[in-house]
């Protein structure tokens, strides 16, 4: 695919209709380049920053030339705009305007820098103030807008989760530097959009932490399994528990199924969406679709009208992890049910299922930007809950909509042996640097969590905040049990990955570009060409464009999301392997 077209825009002034002036500059393009977001997950996102080379042989952006058909406007403090493929891709403040001459001065180049919104904030101070009591997010905005910071421009603050202390702030502190202060005492996040908007995402966003839920752990392991009370009643079952930890139906005569009920009534609300997680494993050498569906039970027969299902697809040995979403409408439940049927019929053939966890689902409208709510099409439900490794600390966050087809918020980047957008270089690493089994966080009150395995595995590791803000005793110690369940063991990761974005198709150049920071993408590869696939999830903490005249190469920095899903003392997934929480 040819490189996709960019267009530079930057302004001085405003039109009649008191925005930006834009001026489209792009025949004049060399070069340029775009670094958003931060290179380290313990970071605080930095300021973002383009740079344009353009072409002066003209002296069209010499500020005294008067023939310049943009004179008057060369001057600092303009804006500068990049769009490409109709995608903004950066949004900030012209900070100087440099020039180059070679050859005997007969080639000529003048160069933009500018700065996204986080700029303005890092240059300005803040006025002696105290502070009520108060959320997160309302001290975000209280101070960006109130009497002593003029901040004129739009910003997307949630509400937060933490109620911040009667904190005070002196003369001369710096506003960027403070408001990255109270995202960290969120467990949220202070940055910069690519369309230029300040965002604030607390820690709903970053962060499960833990609804009522109902988890049944399908397994054989005397550590960690779950009785078969409690509410929970098995379909047909014409083994034990086997020792491979899986539970496993084989069937002589007729299509091998399963079925489960949990039929606590006091679990499941009205008008309340309940998301589904478990692992579908096909025992064979043969290849196998099967049905899985999912809903309320009313009575004892499941309710039609909460009914959903998809179609899966396993080939030899492998192991899928489903999400189905179920909507309680309108009656009085009295539990939910998990099916799973193989297509077409056959004989003297197994599968096994998984750790089933079953939980309430998080508003889908605190996952999307902008002043209106995010609203679902007709017949959808939309779902979020955990996926990852059962037996292992690697649940991570999977978003679905129950419809036939599966749909995911992941973006896949792969190498050439799978059809996601294909990566060119990836950088892994495993080290220490992100290792911290002791969390102390202090302020107001004093909270001090350990990890006593990592402790004797690792050594003593310890992350220390002394400048906390909360207001409340369980606000400090759910923020460092948060940092801890993140940190507390070191992680085989990706840290950055180059895609050359000229190489890929139309399609994936959107999905690309749509990208910003916060998405979640999906990484499989083959190292080496050799052995099994490797696959991890991550966050994008930073973006990166290098952009010539044939070459458009995007860098993602990624932080890992193995730890995202584990929280302490969550009856969601604080007990999947005693051996690595605490």
């Amino acid at each position: 695919m040819p490189k996709p077209t960019s267009v530079i825009y930057f302004s001085y002034g405003l039109d009649v209709n008191g925005d930006p002036a834009w001026q489209d500059i792009t025949s004049y393009v060399i070069s340029f380049d775009i670094v958003r977001g931060k290179s380290t997950e313990l970071d605080s996102y930095s300021t973002g920053a383009a740079n344009v080379v353009l072409d002066n042989r003209s002296r069209a952006f010499e500020p005294q030339y008067q023939p310049s058909p943009f004179y008057g406007l060369i001057e600092p403090y303009g804006n500068l705009k990049i769009v490409t493929s109709g995608y903004t891709e950066f949004v900030g403040v012209i900070d100087n305007w440099s020039y180059g001459y070679s050859e005997k001065g007969f080639n000529a180049i003048a160069t933009i820098q500018a700065n996204d919104n986080l700029a303005s904030l890092a240059k300005n101070v803040l006025v002696a103030d105290t502070f009520a009591p108060e959320l997160s997010g309302t001290r975000i905005k209280n101070i960006l807008y109130g009497t002593n910071v003029y901040y004129n421009q739009p910003s997307c603050i949630n509400a937060g989760t933490r109620t911040l202390t009667d904190d005070s702030v002196l003369d001369g502190d710096n506003l960027l530097d403070y408001m990255q202060k109270v995202a960290t005492n969120d467990g949220g996040l202070f940055y910069a959009r690519r369309d230029g908007v300040v965002a604030f995402k607390d820690s709903t966003f970053t962060n499960a932490s833990g609804l009522p839920t109902s988890r049944k752990n399908l397994c054989k392991n005397s550590s960690f399994e779950v009785a078969i009370s409690g509410g929970w009643s098995g379909g047909v079952r014409s083994n034990t528990w086997s020792e491979d930890r899986t539970w496993s139906y084989a069937s002589s005569n007729f299509s091998p199924s399963v079925t489960y009920f949990e039929t606590d009534a006091a679990k499941y609300l009205i008008d309340t969406s309940y998301n589904i997680s478990f692992f579908v494993k096909n025992g064979t050498a043969a290849t196998k679709t099967l049905n899985v569906s999912a809903g309320m039970m009313n009575g004892v027969t499941p309710n039609q009208d909460t009914f959903t299902q998809t179609t899966i697809t396993l080939s030899a040995n492998e192991e899928k992890r489903i999400n189905l979403g179920v909507f309680n409408s309108g009656f009085t439940t009295n539990g939910i049910y998990l099916s799973v049927d193989q297509f077409p019929l056959t004989t003297a053939n197994a599968f096994y299922i998984d750790a089933v966890l079953i939980e309430q689902n998080i508003l889908m409208n605190k996952y999307f930007d902008g002043a209106s709510s995010f609203t679902a099409p007709a017949n959808q439900t939309y779902s979020i809950g955990f996926e990852g490794t059962t037996d292992n600390s690697t649940s991570v966050w999977q978003t679905t909509v129950s419809q036939l087809v599966d749909f995911t918020t992941y973006t896949y980047v792969s190498d050439a042996n799978f059809s996601g957008i294909q990566f060119s270089d990836v950088a892994m690493a495993y080290a220490s640097e992100k290792l911290y089994n002791k969390v102390t966080v202090i302020g107001p009150f004093e909270s001090i969590v350990d990890d006593t395995d990592s402790q004797s595995k690792y050594g003593l590791k310890e992350l220390a905040i002394t400048d906390a803000i909360l207001d409340k005793q369980e606000d400090n110690d759910s923020l460092a049990q948060f940092l801890l369940s993140l940190y507390r063991i070191p992680n085989y990761r990706a840290e950055s990955i180059m895609i050359p974005l000229h190489n890929l198709s139309a399609a994936n150049q959107n999905t690309l570009l749509n990208m910003d920071l916060l998405s979640f993408i999906v990484l499989q590869f083959i190292p080496g060409n050799s052995g099994n696939t490797l696959i991890k999830n991550y966050q994008v903490i930073g973006i990166s464009h290098n952009v010539t005249l044939e070459e458009h190469m995007i860098e993602l920095r990624v932080s890992s999301m193995d730890n995202y899903g584990l929280v302490l003392d969550s009856p969601l997934v604080g007990f999947l392997n005693t051996n690595r929480l605490v």
